[in-house]
């Protein structure tokens, strides 16, 4: 459910931001142990000045007047991402901007528990 909530966002805000009917891709890989994952939606860059504040509580990078909401859903994101030990970033790609996040494949060292672990078990 958490994680359901961190996509809600993230697509939001590119919804938001983005070009009206633009693409919005997501990827994923591993690297190392963790999973990567990359939201890229067509929007306009994010002045460099911004980046490192846009998952703070309450930013907005734009006026309010301009977009709907509360500044709050990235900063939900990234509380939600590192209460999974992960780590959540924006970044402006050369065809548009992209959050990228990387998610631990082991928690304290262990893999996670998958459904249907404790029957094999």
């Amino acid at each position: 459910m958490l994680m359901e909530q961190v996509f809600t966002n993230l697509f939001s805000n590119s919804i938001k931001y983005a070009p009206e009917n633009t693409a919005i891709r997501i990827s994923a890989g591993v690297i190392d142990d963790y999973a990567i994952i990359t939201v890229k939606n067509q929007s306009s860059h994010v002045p460099e000045e911004h980046l490192e504040h846009i998952f703070d509580k309450f930013y907005r990078v734009t006026e309010a007047d301009k977009i709907t909401g509360t500044g709050l859903g990235l900063s939900i994101c990234k509380g939600l991402i590192e209460a999974h030990e992960g780590r959540i970033w924006a970044e402006n790609k050369p065809d548009g901007f992209a959050f990228d996040i990387a998610l631990p494949l082991k928690l304290a060292g262990e893999h996670p528990k998958l459904p249907g672990d404790e029957a094999n078990g």
